[in-house]
């Protein structure tokens, strides 16, 4: 796909292979990537100074970026990087690609020993002159690839002079941007022709535009200086190279990609097509660094307009915006192609539109349509990737540029506008269009001298301008879409949860996929909830439930099965869930760490309306990174047990495969089982709350023996004998795979053939911290807090006691803000606590 080429998910097998070589190489503890080997050939050319790397990833030779979900963008040809080096600032290093794929940088003097080189990606000619201040973008028009991603490297020391024959450490990228990976469909199938020429994300926020990097400063351990903030655009473009048609379905539509700042975004989004616009409201989503965030976006709910294309009776008519430009010659109208196909050649062939009362109405018009950029009395036609120009002397040229090229305007008669340059010799050339009878017929456009306007055949063009004309309304599937599947009544709703179930019949053949999606809207309901279990037998209900809902808050849902290559839908139902109960503490739940908001996934789990437990998981580390939950004397009593399932909220490829299977089997592994973070033992009284400890979410990679079986399950043990009689700990667990500003080495489980993930890492310690309070009616007016902090590791005894730790020391190690919500001063003495006898004596 363009300059950037990604490789998704129908090479599932391949990414698991380059993802465990991946974790070979070390990949910046899991959001970094490596584009180079350990050593580089470094040559010096004659003539100057140039130094030519050789890129040469164990994972393979053609890799530019190894995303922290594991999917691969290769180098391309025309990519382009920038560099400060030895006293030349902001130059091009060309990319060549192979095995290994080399880059080449030219340097008005030698690199010494001691210096410092900066590189960035892509090569842009306005980044300035100093790697302290780069400036870099995400830019507002992008190609539907990932070249839009900006990158910065790690500073590179120079430990020796540049010589031939010496060898330099790898050069490491971090990706600045965060992905969207836009996949459009619908299941009207009249739509299902249409081509899509473009995809807009207007955001009520800054997504785009210029930022400031300090490249000097780039570090793979502080995520500060990666951010990309302030940005001033709120529009993101995307433009395939060609036009790609909507799937069929979710899951054969071609993904387009989009690059923009990272953070909580939401707005509107426009796909346009060569026969319609679709208006789709994208709900608020979290975007984050070196992710791809997949969104579904089905065209069958998004409001639909008919293009209409009107003519320009005055200059100042002309604005901002797409426009189909085109010739009247004696009642037939020809029209510029949107694609522009003009390169050095003399002339381009007009295409045939109808006009009607001044509109023009043909159905494929948006594929004749350009972009037009007004300044004052001058304005550019771009196509969204080249601009129109007429730079040369030929009195017949028109020829493409990637600057913007300013045509000055001027409008003969009512109707007719000239598009006029002036040449370094003054003479003035005027986009027209021409016919030619005789021996050689032919209608074009060409850039024609103003001398020659008296000569037959010529003809000013006309703008018609881009309107909706009021057509647009929302296009909702009509009640019982297909008679296959049947969406039923919402239960067990609550403040933030509900569940939601369906059944199908006669599909012939079992469905590759069941999911609810559901949103705030009818006509956009963006999110989706896997049923992760064996597909029932028809006629049987299935049942998800969704959970981190709003209080007070109706919600539109339908259920969605896959069968063949094919989405079908039930009815919209919706339901509304109840109001959010008043807590006692203030502020909130006392378990709950804070948040930034870039998490990939914070939930919370209930059984009807009592709160099970709410975790924050790595969609990168395939497990929680933390678990908070409150436990009394109720929750540890009875029989309720369960088995491993996928997590119906989140997509199972973002779960580890060990449902079915142990780490013995699926990793090679015997050593590791599958712990749990909240305990099963600590849900016993409780069959749903129990079985919500078994999902895949909730575990992580343990050595059993010496570990799992033995310390921690005595600790875990220790925790729960610790509950007060008539009262609640709160507890937070987690896995730690490096410590704040460490660089601990993380090992990765490789997986069998087709196990998800094919390379998993493994946790370098783990902490569980409690939480005890008193009370004064609803106030908390004392609290006593302890932690325990253990490298996993195996143990030769069970001595847990003697890895207690304060609060604050696990908030240093792994920078979580734990127990926020108690009232700032009893938190600060709480929180000092390392003493777990004292923990017990706290009465």
């Amino acid at each position: 796909m363009g300059q950037s080429r990604i490789i998704m998910a129908a090479m599932k097998k391949v990414h698991s292979f380059l993802k465990v070589m991946a974790a070979v190489t070390a990949i910046c503890a899991g959001f970094f990537f490596q584009s180079c080997s350990e050593s580089a050939a470094v040559s010096e050319g004659l003539g100057g100074h140039s130094y030519t790397f050789a890129l040469e990833p164990l994972q393979d030779a053609a890799t530019k970026t190894v995303l922290a979900s594991g999917d691969v963008i290769e180098w391309q040809s025309s990519d382009r990087l920038g560099t400060f080096a030895a006293g030349t600032s902001n130059i091009q290093s060309y990319v060549i690609p192979g095995a290994p794929a080399t880059f080449t940088i030219s340097l008005t003097q030698a690199v010494r020993s001691g210096e410092k080189l900066y590189f960035y990606y892509p090569y842009s000619e306005t980044a300035g002159q100093d790697p302290a201040s780069a400036r870099l973008s995400v830019p507002v028009s992008q190609k539907g690839d990932l070249s839009s991603l900006p990158m910065a490297a790690l500073p590179y020391t120079a430990a020796e002079d540049f010589v031939s024959g010496k060898t330099v450490p790898s050069i490491r990228f971090c990706p600045l941007g965060a992905i969207v990976e836009f996949s459009i469909y619908t299941e009207v199938a009249a739509w299902q022709s249409e081509k899509i020429q473009s995809v807009t994300l207007e955001s009520k926020d800054g997504i785009a535009g210029e930022f400031s990097c300090d490249l000097t400063s780039v570090s793979r351990d502080s995520e500060t200086t990666l951010g990309i903030r302030g940005l001033a655009a709120k529009t993101v473009t995307v433009t395939p190279p060609a036009a790609v048609p909507a799937g069929r379905s979710r899951g054969d539509a071609v993904p387009l990609y989009m690059t923009v700042a990272p953070g909580t975004h939401a707005g509107t989004l426009t796909v346009t097509t060569d026969k319609a616009s679709y208006v789709y409201d994208l709900d608020e989503r979290t975007f984050v660094r070196n992710a791809i965030k997949p969104v579904a976006v089905n065209l069958t709910a998004a409001a639909r307009r008919v293009p209409r294309y009107e003519l320009v009776t005055s200059l100042s008519d002309i604005t901002d915006g797409r426009y189909i430009i085109a010739a009247d010659c004696g009642g037939v109208y020809y029209a510029l192609p949107g694609s522009i196909p003009i390169s050095s050649y003399s002339k381009v062939d007009g295409t045939v539109v109808t006009v009607k009362d001044n509109v023009v109405t043909s159905a494929d018009a948006e594929s004749m349509a350009v972009d037009i950029r007004v300044k004052g009395t001058q304005l550019s036609v771009s196509n969204g990737s080249s601009y129109l120009a007429q730079p040369t002397v030929n009195k017949t040229d028109v020829s493409l540029s990637s600057s913007e090229f300013m045509w000055n305007v001027t409008s003969p008669s009512a109707g007719k506008v000239r598009l006029a340059s002036t040449l370094s010799n003054s003479s003035t050339r005027c986009l027209l269009f021409r016919t030619v009878d005789g021996n050689v017929n032919y209608y074009c456009f060409g850039a024609y001298s103003t001398g020659s306007f008296a000569y037959s055949g010529y003809y000013d063009i006309s703008l018609f301008k881009y309107t909706t004309g009021g057509a647009g309304t929302p296009v909702t599937p009509p009640s019982g879409t297909d008679p296959g599947i049947q969406t039923g009544a919402a239960s067990g709703i609550s403040s933030s949860g509900a569940t939601v179930s369906a059944v199908f019949r006669d599909t012939g053949t079992t469905p590759r996929e069941l999911r609810f999606e559901y949103g705030t809207s009818s006509s956009s309901l963006g999110n989706a909830a896997y049923y992760n279990g064996t597909v029932p037998a028809e006629g049987v209900a299935f049942s998800v439930t969704l959970s981190s809902l709003l209080p007070s808050t109706t919600y539109y849902y339908r259920a969605v099965m896959q069968v063949g290559d094919r989405d079908i839908y039930g009815e919209v139902r919706s339901f509304t869930t109840s109001a959010a109960s008043q807590s006692a503490v203030p502020g909130g739940l006392l378990e709950l760490p804070a948040t930034s908001g870039s998490e990939d996934y914070v939930g919370t789990y209930f059984s009807g309306s009592e709160r099970n437990y709410t975790m924050y998981y790595s969609y990168d580390k395939y497990a929680a990174m933390w678990v908070a939950y409150p436990l009394c004397k109720a929750h540890t009593s009875g029989s309720a047990g369960s088995s491993w399932k996928y997590n119906p909220n989140i997509a199972q490829k973002y779960q580890v495969d060990i449902v079915s299977h142990s780490y013995g089997s699926s990793y090679n592994a015997g050593t590791y089982a599958r712990g749990h973070q909240i305990p099963n033992g600590s849900r016993k009284n409780n069959s749903t709350m129990n079985a919500q400890t078994y999902y895949a979410t909730n575990q992580t990679p343990q050595i059993q023996n010496g570990f799992n079986g033995s310390i921690w399950s005595a600790m875990e043990n220790a925790v729960r004998a610790a509950i007060p009689g008539t009262d609640t700990l709160y507890v937070v667990t987690g896995p730690v795979y490096q410590t704040v500003g460490g660089n601990e080495t993380i090992k990765y489980l490789t997986g069998a053939s087709g196990v998800n993930p094919a390379s998993l890492p493994v946790p370098n310690y783990y902490f569980k911290a409690v939480l005890k309070v008193k009370r004064s009616g609803n106030a908390v007016t004392s609290a006593i807090a302890c932690g325990f902090w253990m490298e996993h590791k195996t143990y030769s005894n069970s001595d847990y006691a003697r890895y207690a730790v304060s609060i604050d020391e696990i908030e240093a190690k792994t920078g979580l803000d734990l127990f926020v919500n108690l009232p700032d001063d009893i938190e600060v003495t709480a929180e000092k606590n390392s003493s777990w006898d004292s923990f017990l004596n706290f009465k």
